[in-house]
């Protein structure tokens, strides 16, 4: 059984894995990306969207985006109680309940926990990469140990201004961020077997 988790990064576009991608097993997206015409890079099949909990916020007020949604597994994960706009995690978890039938809901407190044991405020990214390593087993009611390693593309870790399709729309993500602290992050599960980047 194999895993990928892509990120967002435009290393993703340094060949072409849409074949390999699809192949999977799990096949992680993060934050509703964009993909048409780059299926030949980060190919087409979406098994778990792993969101921000204001993203998902976002795409909720969308019908097309509710239906797409309604029968994959989500994993939501939050940083911060109140988001712009005054999107609370309570609201937040109520559109869940309204929308999803299959989600996984992280708390603040898995977020701070992350944050300990990251060094930083982490990115959607890396609770997705926390969450399948099992490194907060009491935070989760599943394993992913089977998955070993589990195999990553497109964590640029801000190396740019840029996702794969395009520049940030804002410059916050580097105010919240630490990218080097995500890249020890990272390095740390890759040494130990736990990660592989493909």
């Amino acid at each position: 059984m194999k895993m990928v988790v892509i990120g967002n990064g435009p290393s993703v576009l340094n060949k072409k894995r849409g074949k390999l991608i699809d192949d999977y097993d799990i096949v992680v997206r993060l934050n509703w990306p964009k993909m048409k015409g780059c299926e030949e890079y980060v190919g087409t099949k979406t098994d778990v969207y792993a969101m921000s909990g204001h993203n998902f916020r976002t795409q909720a007020r969308y019908e097309k985006r509710k239906k797409e949604l309604f029968d994959k597994e989500v994993w939501i994960f939050n940083t911060h109680r109140t988001f712009a706009g005054g999107q609370s995690v309570e609201m937040i978890e109520k559109s869940a309940n309204e929308i999803l039938l299959n989600y996984y809901f992280g708390t603040v407190e898995y977020a701070l926990k992350v944050h300990e044991a990251v060094g930083a405020d982490p990115t959607t990214g890396i609770q997705t990469i926390a969450y399948v390593l099992d490194i907060l087993t009491e935070y989760k009611d599943k394993l992913y140990n089977e998955y070993f390693p589990i195999s990553i593309v497109g964590f640029d870790c801000f190396d740019t201004l840029y996702h794969y399709w395009g520049p940030f729309t804002e410059s916050q993500p580097l105010l919240m961020h630490d990218g080097e602290t995500e890249k020890c992050f990272i390095e740390k599960y890759i040494r130990e077997g736990k990660l592989e980047r493909i």
